[in-house]
């Protein structure tokens, strides 16, 4: 199964898209078991689920999109017009589909 840490071996930003409540709450199941942390250092299970992460290489998340300018990016990185920055459809990438990149 892929895992979170795997996308860390790659370089750029990394964002996670969650389709439905379902696959957030599994997305920070799948966090919390991997040792990933809110950048607020709480736990994964702790915290509100959102439909978007940003992902850090030193295994910290957190939600992403907020507001005018939030959204605007979020649009950006969904379709692959933002530079270095990748958005990943979470259920796609667990499910073992090749084709879980957002914009490609």
């Amino acid at each position: 199964m892929r895992t979170l840490e795997n996308l860390l071996e790659h370089d750029g930003k990394f964002f996670i898209r969650l389709e439905n409540t379902t696959v957030a709450e599994r997305f920070l199941r799948n966090a919390d078991k991997e040792g990933f942390l809110m950048q607020n250092g709480q736990k994964p299970t702790e915290s509100e689920h959102w439909s978007f992460y940003q992902l850090f290489h030193d295994k910290t998340i957190k939600p992403f999109g907020f507001g005018f300018a939030g959204s605007m990016l979020r649009h950006q990185i969904i379709h692959g017009t933002a530079i270095d920055c990748v958005s990943i459809d979470y259920l796609r990438y667990i499910s073992g589909d090749g084709n879980y990149i957002d914009g490609q």
